[in-house]
């Protein structure tokens, strides 16, 4: 008896947990932004449906040339925590989504915060 109600418990959670919708894994959308290339352009660089609450480094600052992205574009549905230096470090700033900022801000790594 007690086997079968243990069973019926069990059973009755895995139920539960199934029916709840799980969290968001990714941010939904592109999040833009600007970077110097090795040739000294300005070049459009994205990160698409960017993974949630992880931090970001910015890809093409991985070069060796120490330069930092700009002009942030937020089209994603999550706030960005944007940061100056690498491994989400540094000043920060918080841009919503929707939200475009200019040639000054300047970052290195963000995180999405949905």
């Amino acid at each position: 008896m007690r086997i079968r109600t243990t069973a019926a418990v069990a059973t009755a959670a895995l139920a539960l947990l199934w029916s709840v919708p799980g969290h968001a894994v990714a941010a939904q959308g592109t999040f833009a932004y600007t970077y110097v290339n090795e040739l000294g352009l300005r070049t459009p660089g994205e990160l698409v449906d960017p993974a949630d609450r992880v931090c970001i480094g910015v890809p093409e600052d991985t070069g060796g040339r120490g330069l930092p992205a700009f002009a942030p574009d937020n089209r994603t549905d999550s706030p960005a925590l944007l940061y100056l230096e690498k491994d989400c470090t540094g000043a920060t700033h918080l841009l919503a989504p929707g939200r475009q900022l200019s040639d000054r801000l300047l970052l290195r790594s963000v995180r999405f915060l949905s």
